[in-house]
């Protein structure tokens, strides 16, 4: 298996054995286990966009503004008021000293748990 280096072979076998009951490719599984594993993790900043038509153009506009380039963004699932975004810029500490001073709600860990 794929994973053999990583995984104690009763694990191996186990994850095997289900895989084969419930119609997953074990080595689907196995790689896609193998991709996880060598993920790297990016700092982002958590942001809540106020739900109006515009909210987001205008916090990307900030961000150009101060010469910042954005790498990516992605929704969250998270309720609340607005619409939760993570952000990741070249200089997350700048992105988000700057939204913060424009009134910009910033989400830290404990509000993402």
């Amino acid at each position: 298996m794929i994973l053999n280096q990583y995984l104690p072979k009763k694990v191996d076998i186990y994850c095997y054995n289900n895989c084969l009951r419930s119609g997953i490719s074990p080595t689907f599984f196995f790689m896609s286990i193998a991709l996880m594993m060598e993920a790297h993790f990016d700092e982002v900043i958590a942001v809540v966009v106020p739900d109006a038509v515009g909210s987001l153009a205008k916090v990307v506009g900030m961000i150009h503004a101060a010469g910042l380039n954005i790498s990516y963004i992605y929704g969250l699932s998270i309720d609340g008021d607005g619409a939760p975004i993570a952000i990741k810029t070249d200089d997350n500490a700048k992105a988000e000293a700057l939204l913060n001073a424009a009134g910009v709600k910033t989400m830290g860990m404990e509000d993402l748990q």
